[in-house]
């Protein structure tokens, strides 16, 4: 009877000794992507949360009456005092 001439163990074992040759001679870290994926999601949730938070003032800083500009005009120079 005739033997298989593939082996999943040796190919595991060369896949193996393959990517530890690759780690030894890269310049990038073991896993660089995973941590690069998780830096761009936050990255992104810093984004959104700075484009949310301009977007809300945008919306405190339009005014409809001259009364109500003069009181946004007095906060505004109140908070660039502290």
């Amino acid at each position: 009877m005739r033997r298989p001439e593939y082996s999943k163990e040796k190919w595991q074992g060369e896949w193996r000794e393959n990517q530890l040759f690759m780690d030894n001679i890269s310049h990038f870290p073991k896993d660089w992507w995973k941590a690069q994926s998780e830096k761009s999601g936050k990255r992104k949730d810093k984004k959104r949360s700075a484009q949310k938070s301009r977007q809300d003032d945008s919306k405190k800083d339009r005014v409809t009456s001259p009364e109500e500009k003069g009181k946004v005009d007095e906060q505004k120079q109140e908070k660039e005092k502290e």
